[in-house]
């Protein structure tokens, strides 16, 4: 598996290989296929890259102030199925997680990625798994 890239201009540069990690431990954990790591015989290549990473006001009070802030996260995968037959599929997946505007991104920002991050691979392993 590839190392997921960010074309997101202002996603964080420790995002891209967090997702990559989780998506290659999930996929192997839940599922039992065989990632192409380079010195496997490997059953599913995956590629990709992060195409938007926002942050926005959500939740507007009655003063113009948000009560809460959503932190969406935008990928595309490639993946390449090798066995039990060729095929390729795209994945585009784009999910949310909200926090109080009042808290300071970088102090919940890994919570959040873990949030984001658990769905946006729920998404792949569907859409993996309505394959077979």
């Amino acid at each position: 598996m590839e190392t997921i890239k960010s074309e997101a201009a202002n996603a964080p540069l420790n995002y891209a290989p967090l997702l990559t990690e989780d998506l290659k431990d999930e996929i192997q954990n839940r599922t039992g296929l065989k990632l192409n790591t380079g010195n496997q015989e490997s059953q599913i290549n995956i590629s990709g890259n992060i195409i938007g990473y926002e942050i926005a006001p959500v939740a507007i009070q009655g003063n113009d102030n948000a009560s809460k802030n959503r932190l969406t996260i935008t990928a595309i995968f490639d993946i390449f199925i090798t066995s039990p037959e060729e095929d390729m599929m795209q994945v585009r997946a784009s999910r949310f997680a909200d926090y109080d505007a009042t808290q300071d991104l970088g102090s919940i920002e890994t919570n959040l990625y873990e949030e984001v991050n658990r769905q946006i691979i729920q998404d792949v392993i569907n859409q993996l798994l309505s394959n077979w």
